[in-house]
C-alpha cells in the first residue's frame, strides 16, 4: 500500500529515534576521525541492497504468496546465515 521506499524510510526513522540518544558519544568521537570513503560506500551498499531491495523483494513475495507462504523463509534466514558464514568466513557451526 505504501511502497518499499516509504516503508523503509519510516523504519529507519523509527530506529534512529531509538538509537540516536544512546550513540551520541560514539558519534562525537567519530567526528574527530571521520570514516573513509570505503566505509561510506559500504554503508550505501548495505542500505540499498540490504534494506531497500531486500524489503522490496520480501513485500513482493508476501503480496504474491501470502504471509503463510513467506513465513517459512523467515525461519530459514538464520540457518542460511550460519551456512554462508561457515562456507565463506570459516566460522564454526
Amino acid at each position: 500500500k505504501y511502497g518499499t521506499l516509504r516503508t523503509s524510510l519510516w523504519m529507519l526513522a523509527g530506529s534512529l529515534v531509538v538509537t540516536l540518544p544512546v550513540s551520541l558519544g560514539s558519534i562525537g568521537r567519530a567526528l574527530g576521525d571521520p570514516p573513509s570513503v570505503a566505509a561510506w560506500g559500504s554503508l550505501v551498499y548495505s542500505a540499498v541492497f540490504g534494506i531497500l531491495i531486500g524489503n522490496a523483494l520480501w513485500q513482493r513475495a508476501a503480496h504474491e504468496r501470502g504471509a503463510r507462504g513467506t513465513l517459512v523463509y523467515l525461519y530459514l534466514e538464520p540457518v542460511g546465515a550460519l551456512v554462508i558464514a561457515a562456507l565463506f568466513l570459516g566460522e564454526r557451526l
